[in-house]
């Protein structure tokens, strides 16, 4: 994780998959269910976190790739964990 920390910089592109909570309303009854949905999403990366405690790398972006579940624009933070597969 010390060495991707010192790697990916504000700028960058990154794609990954991630989890992202998603809501959706039932028009009939108007209840709201959220359910996480694993997504792909290409951030432009505008920070990294290392938190050495946890052993977790946080990258906070915007997403550039628009799909059903996520806007072009929107804010993200995508968490890589130790023992994580890239």
């Amino acid at each position: 994780l010390w060495h991707l920390y010192n790697l990916i910089l504000p700028g960058d592109k990154m794609k990954c998959r991630t989890q992202r909570k998603v809501q959706s309303e039932n028009a009939a009854t108007g209840v709201t269910t959220s359910v996480k949905k694993v997504i792909t999403v290409i951030l432009d990366v505008q920070t990294v976190d290392f938190d050495t405690q946890v052993g977790q790398l946080r990258i906070k972006g915007t997403n550039t790739l628009e799909s059903e579940n996520i806007k072009m624009g929107a804010s993200h933070t995508a968490e890589i964990e130790v023992h994580m597969k890239l």
